[in-house]
């Protein structure tokens, strides 16, 4: 007769105390509290970056504009400029532009594009209007006597835009040509522009605005740059 063998209980499992399962919510509630704003801050550097480039392919985009033109400036435009356009849109830097630069997307909207380069990925998040500005256009960087890109009003122009060799005045490198729109930037502005509440109400960037300056150099201006 074969004996059967010896059988051992089986055991119990362990479970969690209550303890430890306080302990593991807290460091999981640690660990978020770490990576959170991590991830943040490296999600808004990738936009500033990206703001960044997109700025400077408007810059060449504008000098390839005026070499093909007798070294004229795009225009005559608005000084409210937004990424979406149609090809009979008047005054419009994306429609002007259009085909100097790499990356217009068609919408749902039928005819209308959407332009990439004027459409920052953090005003894009922080808008109230995607159809809105998402750049304020310097026109008149010495006052109206001189009008790079000339002056419209009602989509008639009433300056045409100048060269760039009429623009040795003023100091290109300190002279901003575009910067970020949002609602404490409009405010400065006199009169202040209709498209002022549609835009972010902070600059979107958080402490800084991109800038295009003439000599086509970007950079980060600080808040306290004034119109």
């Amino acid at each position: 007769m074969s004996r059967r063998p010896f059988a051992f209980p089986p055991k119990k499992r362990a479970a969690f105390t209550l303890v430890e399962l306080l302990t593991v919510i807290a460091i999981i509630g640690v660990l978020a509290g770490i990576l959170i704003p991590v991830g943040s801050k490296a999600r808004a550097s990738a936009h500033l970056a990206e703001c960044t480039s997109n700025l400077r392919q408007v810059g060449v985009a504008i000098n390839l504009y005026a070499t093909d033109n007798r070294g004229t400036f795009p225009g005559a435009l608005y000084t409210g400029q937004g990424p979406r356009f149609r090809s009979t849109d008047v005054g419009s830097l994306a429609q002007t532009l259009d085909r100097y630069l790499p990356s217009s997307t068609p919408t749902n909207v039928v005819g209308a594009k959407m332009q990439e380069c004027l459409k920052c990925p953090a005003w894009e998040g922080q808008t109230r209007d995607v159809t809105s500005t998402s750049y304020q256009l310097n026109v008149a960087p010495t006052g109206w006597g001189v009008s790079p890109f000339g002056r419209i009003q009602n989509d008639i122009t009433i300056n045409p835009p100048m060269k760039l060799n009429q623009i040795n005045s003023f100091d290109l490198a300190r002279t901003w040509m575009m910067i970020d729109a949002d609602e404490e930037w409009a405010n400065q502005v006199t009169p202040r522009p209709s498209w002022s509440t549609r835009v972010p109400e902070k600059p979107v960037h958080g402490g800084i605005r991109n800038v295009l300056y003439y000599d086509l150099r970007v950079a980060q201006a600080p808040l306290t740059m004034t119109r």
